[in-house]
């Protein structure tokens, strides 16, 4: 039943087309995975801010497993020019977000899924002669599951850590808040429409919006 809902959510992000890596990670931070860990959870992650005063702020990202490292410094510029439109200005200084990466083994011991009865919908047909067709109907039958082994396991994750300062009164480089925010909801990177606060997008031309 477990992979019956999987696979229906898989394909409700398909026909949606909302399930995009913007869609997901790009979020501020709420949860990191504690040891030992073996995911690409979208609660993971996300970006963090944090205001130092006279229009200077330090933004930070990160990511576990997913996304990948360009993704990371694509949100951290994305962070930033949000924030730029909700304080009313249209461009920041800053310069190129940095971005490290480092692994984590985890190790998970060996155990056993106890069996269990589980419930399956089973697909009945009967050939009808009238109608020279197939009447099918499902019902739902209990199947025994056995026990399972699973041995145990190393696991390596990746973790991607940015940092970026910004400030509106000068520095190595200037961006545009409206460029980058445009940028990401036309898609012009591969990372699908992200979800902006409505005080930035309030900033934006309405075709972008």
């Amino acid at each position: 039943m477990l992979k019956l809902k999987l696979l229906g959510f898989l394909a409700f992000c398909l026909t949606l087309a909302s399930c995009s890596t913007s869609t997901l990670y790009y979020k501020p931070l709420t949860q990191r995975p504690s040891m030992p860990w073996d995911d690409s959870s979208s609660r993971y992650g996300g970006y963090i801010e944090r205001s130092n005063g006279n229009g200077s702020y330090e933004i930070a990202f990160e990511a576990y497993n997913k996304p990948d490292r360009q993704a990371v410094a694509h949100f951290l510029m994305l962070r930033a020019a949000e924030r730029t439109l909700i304080d009313g200005e249209t461009h920041f200084y800053a310069s190129l977000p940095s971005v490290s990466s480092r692994d984590e083994e985890s190790y998970f011991p060996s155990y056993t899924i106890p069996g269990h009865w589980d419930t399956v919908s089973v697909r009945h047909c009967v050939y009808n002669r009238k109608t020279k067709q197939e009447d099918c109907h499902y019902d739902d039958e209990q199947v025994w599951c056995p026990p399972q082994y699973v041995p145990p396991r190393y696991v390596t994750n990746y973790i991607h850590k940015g940092k970026l300062r910004i400030n509106y009164s000068g520095g190595a480089k200037r961006f545009s808040a409206i460029g980058i925010a445009t940028s990401a909801l036309t898609n012009t990177k591969p990372y699908g429409k992200p979800k902006l606060d409505p005080r930035a997008l309030s900033r934006l031309p309405a075709v972008v919006q």
